[in-house]
This record gives C-alpha cells, sequence and structure tokens, in this order.
C-alpha cells in the first residue's frame, strides 16, 4: 500500500462517523426546543437528489434550469447532459442507436437515475442497470440535478458514481401549453405537445413525445413514444400532495454489441428491441407543528418489459467461438416506499430519521441458437431491500456540515453501513468557497447482469464505492462569472464490467481507481453574451492484470457561446473535443479510438412570445470518428424545428 492509498484508507475509517458529532449536537438543542417558526403555505413535498436536507452547498453537484437551458435547440433528451462536466454519453449521435451515460468514469450502471422521485434504471439493458435518455422530452423539463459521487446513504442500492434526477414538470402553479415539431435528414423528426390547467380542484399538466430517429446508418433506428402528467391536488395549508408519472415505449434496430458494427460486423442482419415502461410516484409532505418538523411520505412504482432478437456475432479475433442467436423476453416491477420526519432544531440545524422499503421482482424467458441444439432458459428475480436512515445539516456563519448514515438490509445479500459528510466553507474576503465530501455507495447486482444468458452471471456480488471530493468555487461579480474547480477520487470494489473471454461474461473486478480533475466556467459577458466553458481529466487504474475500462474517454472539454442578435435572433456555437477511448469488438480485438473534436451551431428566430423556430447544423465539419469499435459518430446533420405556445 503506497502512503497515498494509507492516508485515504486512514481518512475513510474516522470520517464517516465524524458528522455523528453534527447529529448529538442536534439532539441536546432539542431539549430545549427549535426556537424555529415555519410557514405552512412555503411547505413542498421534497424533491431528493444529492440530500433529504439541502445538499448542492456542500456536494460537487451540477443543477441545469430549464428555464435557462430550455432553448428550442435542444434535440433529444441526452442534450441536458451534454455539457455537464462529469457526464460523458456514449452512443450520443452515432450508429449505436441508443446511448449509456457516464458520470466521471463509472460504469454506466453505477449511476442512480431518478425522474420524477422514480428509480428509472433499466435492469435489463446490457449494461446491467443503466439509463438512457433517449425517450426523454428535449424541451420543458423544469431541471436536472446531477450529484457527484457515492451517494448509497440517501439511496440505497445503485449510487456508486453519482445521482441524476430529473423534474419533469416542477411547479405547476401556472402552467404553460405549448406544441412544437422538428425534422432532420435521413427521415428523422420529433412532434411534442404540452396542455395545462389549474382550478379549484389544483392544477395539473400533460407532456406527449413522439420521435423517430431516421435511418442515417445501415440497419439503425430508433423510436419511441412517451406521455408524462402530473397533478397536484388543492390541498389545506400545512400538507403539500405531487402525483406525477409516465408511459413510453420504444422500437429499435441495430448492429450488436461486441459486433464490430456497421464497419466491421460480418453478420448485416440487425439486432431488434422493443419494450414499454411505466411509473407513478406520489410525494406528500405534512406539517406538523409550527416549529417546523414535516412528515414526508413517498411512494414509487415502475414497471418495464423488453423484447430483444439478436442474430449474435460469429467468431472472430478477440473471440474464437463469438455469440451465438438469441431472442430474450424479460419483465420487472419495483415498488419503493419511504418515511421520514424532519425537525428545525437551534444553531442552525437540521435533523431527520425515516425508513425506506423497496421491492423487486422480475423474469426473464430465453432461447439460445447455437446451430445444432437450441437452449431455452429462465430467471426470475425476488428481492426485498429494508433501511433506516438519518441526516443532518448545520449552517453557522460561513460554514456548513452535513451528514448521513443508512442501514440497509438486502434479501440474499446481507446488511450494509453507509456514511457520508460533507463541510463547505464561505470565503467572502477572496469572493470563494471550498467544499470537501466524503461517500460509500454499493449497488446490487443488476437483473440482466445476473441472468442473461449469454454474458450474465449468478456469481456476482454486490459492487462497493467511495468516493472523495474536494472543489474551490469562485465568484467575480464584478464581471459576473461563476467557477469552480475540483479534484476527486472514486475507489471501487467488485465493480461489475465486461469481460471479452472467452466466454465473453460479465465479472466482478478486484479494485478500479478513478482520479481526475474538473473545472467548470460560467460567464455572462455582457447582456447578450454567455460564455461556458468545461474540462475534465481522468486518470483509470482498473487494477493489476486487468484490461483497461472500455468507452470512456480520458479527456473532455469544450466551449459554449450563447448570444442574441437584437430583439429576435438567438444564436450559439459549441466547441467539444473528447480524448482517446480504449474499446474491443469479437472480430477486430482491441482497438484504441482516436480523439476527436466537434463543431456544432444554432440559429433561432423569435418573432413573438408565442412562436420560434430554430436551426442547429450539427457536426458542421463533418469529423469523422467512432463512437464504439465500428459504431461511427453522426457526420453532418442540420435540424429544423418550431414551438408555438398558447
Amino acid at each position: 500500500m503506497n502512503r497515498i492509498d494509507w492516508i485515504m484508507s486512514g481518512i475513510g475509517r474516522w470520517i464517516p462517523w465524524s458528522g455523528a458529532l453534527v447529529l448529538a449536537m442536534g439532539s441536546v438543542s432539542s431539549l430545549v426546543g427549535s426556537g424555529v417558526e415555519s410557514d405552512p403555505e412555503e411547505l413542498e413535498a421534497l424533491v431528493i437528489s444529492g440530500s433529504r436536507l439541502d445538499g448542492l452547498a456542500v456536494q460537487q453537484a451540477h443543477r441545469v434550469f430549464g428555464g435557462v437551458q430550455d432553448p428550442l435547440t435542444l434535440l433529444r433528451g441526452e442534450d441536458w447532459l451534454s455539457f455537464v462536466p462529469g457526464a460523458y454519453i456514449e452512443g450520443y449521435r452515432s450508429s449505436v442507436g441508443s446511448d449509456r451515460i457516464y458520470l466521471r468514469g463509472g460504469e454506466p450502471n453505477a449511476a442512480l437515475c431518478l425522474v420524477d422521485g422514480i428509480k428509472v434504471d433499466n435492469p435489463t439493458d446490457g449494461t446491467g442497470s443503466s439509463f438512457s435518455m433517449a425517450s426523454m422530452p428535449s424541451l420543458g423539463v423544469d431541471r436536472v440535478d446531477i450529484s457527484y459521487g457515492s451517494g448509497s446513504s440517501v439511496h440505497g442500492s445503485g449510487a456508486l458514481s453519482g445521482v441524476i434526477s430529473i423534474e419533469s414538470f416542477g411547479d405547476l402553479d401556472d402552467p404553460e401549453s405549448w406544441m412544437s415539431g422538428g425534422f432532420g435528414m435521413h427521415g428523422a423528426w420529433e412532434a411534442q405537445l404540452r396542455g395545462g390547467g389549474d382550478g379549484d380542484w389544483g392544477s395539473g399538466a400533460v407532456h406527449y413525445r413522439q420521435a423517430d430517429g431516421g435511418r442515417f446508418f445501415e440497419s439503425t433506428r430508433q423510436e419511441s413514444r412517451r406521455v408524462s402528467v402530473a397533478y397536484d391536488p388543492d390541498v389545506a395549508d400545512g400538507h403539500d400532495l405531487r402525483i406525477r408519472g409516465f408511459w413510453a415505449d420504444h422500437e429499435s434496430s441495430g448492429f450488436p454489441d461486441d459486433s464490430g458494427g456497421p464497419l466491421f460486423a460480418v453478420l448485416r442482419d440487425p439486432e431488434n428491441q422493443e419494450g414499454e415502461e411505466s411509473g407513478l410516484s406520489v410525494r406528500y409532505a405534512l406539517q406538523i407543528d409550527e416549529t417546523g418538523g414535516v412528515l414526508h411520505v413517498q411512494g414509487s412504482h415502475y414497471r418495464r418489459t423488453d423484447g430483444i432478437t439478436s442474430p449474435g456475432v460469429v467468431p472472430g479475433v478477440r473471440d474464437p467461438i463469438g455469440l451465438p442467436e438469441s431472442t430474450v423476453d424479460s419483465e420487472f416491477f419495483r415498488w419503493v416506499a419511504s418515511a421520514w420526519y424532519e425537525q428545525p432544531l437551534r444553531y442552525g440545524l437540521r435533523v431527520l430519521a425515516g425508513t425506506e422499503w423497496e421491492r423487486e421482482e422480475g423474469d426473464s424467458a430465453s432461447m439460445v441458437d447455437y446451430g445444432f441444439f437450441q437452449s431455452a432458459g429462465r430467471y426470475d428475480l425476488d428481492r426485498d431491500t429494508h433501511s433506516v436512515f438519518a441526516e443532518a445539516n448545520g449552517e453557522w456563519n460561513r460554514w456548513v456540515a452535513q451528514w448521513g448514515v443508512r442501514w440497509n438490509d438486502a434479501s440474499g445479500a446481507g446488511d450494509e453501513w453507509l456514511h457520508r459528510v460533507g463541510l463547505s466553507m464561505d470565503l467572502p474576503e477572496v469572493n470563494s468557497r471550498a467544499r470537501l465530501h466524503y461517500g460509500e455507495g454499493f449497488k446490487l447486482p443488476g437483473f440482466y447482469a445476473l441472468g442473461n444468458p449469454l454474458v450474465g452471471n449468478p456469481e456476482l456480488v454486490p459492487e462497493q464505492s467511495e468516493s472523495w471530493q474536494a472543489s474551490w468555487d469562485v465568484f467575480v461579480h464584478v464581471a459576473d462569472i461563476i467557477a469552480t474547480v475540483g479534484v476527486f477520487r472514486n475507489d471501487y470494489s467488485g465493480m461489475i464490467d465486461f469481460d471479452a473471454g472467452p466466454p465473453p461474461q460479465l465479472v466482478n473486478r478486484g479494485s478500479v481507481r478513478i482520479e481526475g480533475v474538473e473545472v467548470n466556467a460560467d460567464w455572462q459577458a455582457s447582456g447578450a453574451i454567455r460564455v461556458r466553458v468545461f474540462g475534465i481529466w481522468l486518470d483509470m487504474d482498473p487494477g493489476v492484470g486487468e484490461a483497461p475500462l472500455r468507452g470512456r474517454p480520458d479527456q473532455r472539454y469544450g466551449l459554449d457561446l450563447d448570444g442574441w442578435l437584437g430583439e429576435h435572433w438567438r444564436w450559439g456555437a459549441r466547441v467539444t473535443h473528447t480524448g482517446k477511448r480504449f474499446d474491443s469488438s469479437i472480430p477486430t480485438g482491441d482497438r484504441d479510438l482516436g480523439s476527436y473534436e466537434r463543431i456544432d451551431l444554432r440559429l433561432s428566430w423569435i418573432p413573438s412570445e408565442e412562436v420560434e423556430f430554430a436551426m442547429v447544423l450539427e457536426n458542421v465539419a463533418d469529423r469523422k470518428y467512432e463512437e464504439m469499435v465500428g459504431f461511427r459518430g453522426l457526420g453532418f446533420a442540420p435540424w429544423f424545428t418550431a414551438r408555438i405556445r398558447f
């Protein structure tokens, strides 16, 4: 063990429990009385991302507001994350036909995703529980919160590298109505419609989106529909109730993973996928007394079905056996219910304690055709997780401290203690703020990872993670600049990753360390021009004797300009650099994919408050690159769209 690892190990032993001092102080002060008064009209059902208490001041996080980031030039749901420093989307705008999200170099299944409080990770996906933004609305999303680092003390299983929390509607007090449509090359198009209203019954809204990704590449297509609904009943003061739900379906075709894609695949028949998903969340808050005590009760339900027909992959350089033809049909259910009590105390403290129950059920039926015989398989999943948790948050002058602990007990996997602690200090003398954060995470193996007939592994054990983060925020008020420089380290043990074999299989890696530096700056250069820059540099150590981690770049950085020409024209330009990536396929073996740059331009004409037209020119230099081995990135592609408000 080197000196840095020895120091990190020591920190990891004492830091989690140091925050207990904050909770102890709060308990003592509560005996005297909180001294805090609350306005029942300001009560809101909580939106949880990095904490059940306000945690963005302590954690390294990125928040994207719909009111700021909702120009008509957003084409797909993935665009919400395309300029977030620590997020990289593989397959985005390429012949892959789907997308996978990496947070700070972690596996796609290491990021927990929530939509309106619903866990929407896809446990039947090939990456073992990743989430795709492909079916999300490109317009109208209220906000997206990205909280970096291990967050299982708040969310339980799944939050290894971070949490992505998407709020589709936000406040419905003044719901808006509009419709939009767009089209591009090769038959790509999209249509969206949003309507809302309010009355004595409360307020509500509905959003419909349908999209066809076109036929940019051979055998690649992606079609989807999505309906999202929101209802906030009119309730008495001291109560808040919010109901959200969605239904979506999708159909897609593309070359299988590891096939070598359009450039190298021997079999030219596509892999076909179809399925649907639905979710419902209910979030309720009740003010108990005038001291500000609030009882929160939340519940959600998620269902997903998938059918996959794959032609397989013939033997090649990496694998002399290849992958046989197969079909898989799966169905998955998840129920989550939680309740907690939050109390403000004296000395700037807030504390809470609560409990959560999660139920997962699923089954999968498969047929694998080896040519000379067929093998039928079936896998059933039935898992319950019970948790209790506590959090504390304190604010004293320039200091903010945060602590959390959670005990999880999952059937078949045993129990787990999870901690996190954070500290923030404002430095007004130099217009800046310093932040430190430590967190622990764990993740139960996903449904696909356990039961897939080709690469699944029923012997997989839960993944573990620890994360350390430090950042420095600088505020230059005279020039209207906000900048952040951060460093981080994520240690994973038992990370589930794909082993090329033969035979190819998902396995637990021994240990993986990912370190990095991240910068982000936002400058309102003038009343009409906004300048944003970001950058991230990663050092990834997969462990002794292990292959490099696939798919994620060692660096990314970019520049975005957004401005106005007069009163009715809005323009923008974006330049991004994506560094080298390691990847592999059966026909080619291991390959290093080169770095590349992309330039995208956008222009909007807004003749009135009700009407907007836009044009986007993607990859104007027609840069040639591969997202994965044999899967080409999108070449030059124009897009035209319009929106009418009513």
